[in-house]
């Protein structure tokens, strides 16, 4: 099967591509402004060729992306979020690119959870257009890591594009997975095994407070101090003046019925672990371990592989992870146009179909007492 991997940026949906098909692609074509983020997986994949967008003809059975999804992001909270917002035309662009250049069998890209929604409509309605005008029809699948074997709670979308009149019906997947057995899965052998991330989170006093008073070990610590109206009493328990500072700061936002940005650590329960990305790296907290996560548990987390490495300075580089698919959500959703390619799935009448991965959860339960 011929394929190429287009603006791939860390790489986890090329290497879940690569799983599904069997083989790397033929190239991996991308643009200089990605090429930072594109250069971990041009280091791990050293054999395949990385060059510029070209205009060459092809004869391609599959194309995956990574369009950037800042436009369409819930962690975006600028005036320019929504359909209308110029990060969504990096997006429009690799669709154009992609369906009257290379036009390949399938396109699959990757995008925000707002894709789905009211929120991305005016983006979809430009995507549909592009897939007509090209003889092309377009699925919006919904679905979540936790649902592929990879315990982190990520909802996002995938665009599919399919080189058929109709959509074909696409399969759902749940594999059971948990926090504590996955990061077990890692060996010893592998790269920043034991590099920390934060070392400060377990002797931060947020947590000495939380064992201090025996708190539940779930969620955050201030929504757990809220719930506990524990809030002046840990007041008290403070020393630090920037840290009493903030916590007033909590309560008078409370006071008003408003929001506040959560610096405490989130407490990571055996279930699953939250969405993977910049602003909480160094907020997670692992009872078990009492630490925070490790570098390699968090590219773990994303299912790269344990010999993927991140250059000479892991903590500078580790966003570039957060920025990316996860490897098993990219592994479940390529196996689906691999089916659609060996006619293995039933094609519907529709030119435009929506579905989401949401049947009924089967999560592996484990027993606390055996961890705290």
């Amino acid at each position: 099967m011929d394929w190429i991997a287009l603006q791939p940026l860390a790489g986890g949906m090329a290497l879940g591509a690569e799983q599904a098909v069997g083989c790397k692609p033929i190239k991996i074509l991308s643009q200089p402004d990605y090429e930072y983020n594109d250069s971990f997986l041009v280091d791990y994949w050293k054999d395949v060729k990385y060059e510029y967008l070209d205009y060459k003809k092809y004869n391609l059975d599959l194309v995956v992306a990574v369009p950037v999804c800042a436009g369409l992001s819930s962690l975006n909270c600028s005036k320019t979020r929504g359909s209308d917002a110029p990060q969504n035309d990096n997006m429009l662009f690799l669709t154009e690119y992609t369906l009257t250049v290379l036009q390949p069998k399938v396109f699959i890209f990757e995008n925000a959870p707002g894709l789905f929604t009211k929120v991305g409509a005016g983006v979809v309605e430009k995507l549909r257009s592009t897939a007509v005008n090209n003889n092309y029809s377009l699925t919006l699948y919904k679905t979540n890591t936790y649902y592929h074997g990879i315990p982190q709670k990520r909802p996002r979308t995938f665009a599919l594009f399919w080189k058929d009149s109709c959509c074909p019906e696409m399969e759902y997947e749940n594999i059971p997975s948990n926090v504590v057995d996955y990061l077990d899965e890692i060996p010893s052998t592998a790269a920043y095994y034991d590099l920390v991330y934060d070392e400060s989170v377990a002797t931060s006093n947020y947590i000495k407070y939380t064992k201090l008073k025996r708190l539940p070990l779930k969620d955050n610590v201030i929504k757990n101090l809220v719930k506990q109206q524990l809030l002046d009493d840990y007041l008290e328990y403070l020393t630090d003046e920037k840290e009493k500072r903030y916590i007033e700061h909590v309560k008078y936002k409370l006071s008003k019925y408003q929001g506040f940005w959560n610096k405490s650590p989130i407490i990571v329960t055996p279930g699953y672990i939250n969405t993977l990305q910049g602003k909480n790296y160094n907020r997670f907290y692992l009872p078990w371990k009492s630490r925070n996560l490790t570098v390699r548990e968090m590219i773990w987390l994303m299912g790269h592989p344990h010999d993927y490495m991140l250059k000479d300075n892991p903590h500078k580089h580790i966003n570039v992870i957060g920025q990316n698919v996860p490897v098993a959500t990219a592994r479940f959703i390529t196996r689906q146009a691999v089916k659609f390619l060996n006619k293995e799935l039933k094609i519907t009448n529709n030119v435009f179909l929506r579905q989401e991965n949401k049947v009924q959860e089967k999560r592996q339960t484990v027993d606390l007492n055996e961890i705290f």
